[in-house]
């Protein structure tokens, strides 16, 4: 964006006019860009410096997977139709990629397989591996991250002297993406 070589910038469900380090001045640079479109569920600092603006559904709105550091592969099931008329970041890029109505749910049963699909949904997730009536069906899954995570993470350790400074996320407003809810401002925090 500081070379002006960025015409058009997709943001899904994503703030970094926030979140990016100050000393990248994101949103005066994304004021350069000539179409900017941010997605999201509410209007934030991004989606004001941004030439569009569209509504994101909730994602207990809509279809989707997501795979866990040990590679499972698990399956987000819509709670509730979407109460607003937006549209998921895997709509929006099927429309971009020529699809004239997508269909998250068809997306997802053809990505995964018709039956294996319909046993991983009753399931609840998929182990690395997939049994069905052909067999056991071997699934592609990235590397596990190594290491014990039932621990935590891994203890640093203290040197002689000096003081330890840790930087953790809230436990109401994570990074400071909701600090614009008023209820989580006003909870107490349970170490302080």
């Amino acid at each position: 964006m500081q070379k002006k070589a960025v015409e058009t910038l997709l943001i899904l469900d994503a703030n970094p006019g926030f979140t990016a380090p100050s000393d990248y001045d994101f949103r005066n640079l994304l004021g350069t860009v000539p179409v900017s479109i941010t997605t999201g569920l509410f209007e934030n600092e991004t989606a004001g410096s941004s030439t569009w603006f569209g509504a994101s559904l909730h994602y207990l709105e809509s279809w989707g997977d997501a795979r866990a550091f040990d590679g499972t592969l698990s399956f987000v099931q819509p709670l509730t139709r979407p109460l607003f008329d937006g549209r998921s970041p895997a709509e929006l890029l099927a429309v971009l990629s020529g699809s004239v109505d997508p269909d998250v749910y068809a997306m997802l049963k053809q990505l995964h397989g018709d039956r294996d699909f319909d046993e991983a949904i009753r399931a609840g997730f998929v182990d690395n591996k997939l049994v069905s009536e052909s067999g056991v069906i071997a699934r592609p899954v990235p590397t596990p991250v190594k290491g014990d995570w039932s621990r935590g993470p891994t203890a640093v350790p203290k040197s002689a002297g000096g003081i330890e400074l840790n930087f953790l996320p809230s436990s109401t407003l994570y990074d400071g993406r909701f600090a614009d809810n008023p209820w989580l401002l006003e909870q107490p925090q349970p170490i302080t």
